[in-house]
């Protein structure tokens, strides 16, 4: 008995490396996705900001450049998931439109 314990013993820093070793595996590209995707996610947040600004001038030039902004945000927002920020984004979109005189395409 005491001959098992002590291979148990001897084994257990080995087993104990390789679970180590498989976490760093699986948790390296996990961190990598999630500072990835936190990149993505403050760009669509700073483009989705500097659209509301410049909506808020109200100015046809300004609703323009909003609708730019909004436009780029989207597909940041969709690749993160951030499904709130991406119906808020929308929504703007569809007020620049109503704001420029384009009620049906602020439909779609």
């Amino acid at each position: 008995m005491a001959k098992r314990w002590a291979g148990l013993v001897g084994v257990t820093p080995l087993l104990l490396g390789m679970v180590v070793s498989v976490r760093q595996m699986v948790v390296a590209p996990l961190v990598l996705a999630q500072s990835s995707q936190s990149s993505q996610d403050a760009e669509a947040l700073r483009l989705f900001r500097e659209g509301e600004r410049l909506r808020q001038q109200g100015t046809r030039e300004s609703l323009q450049q909003a609708l730019e902004k909004y436009q780029q945000a989207l597909p940041l927002l969709r690749a993160t998931r951030n499904r709130r920020r991406e119906a808020a984004t929308l929504n703007n979109i569809g007020l620049v439109y109503t704001s420029i005189g384009q009620p049906q395409r602020a439909l779609e």
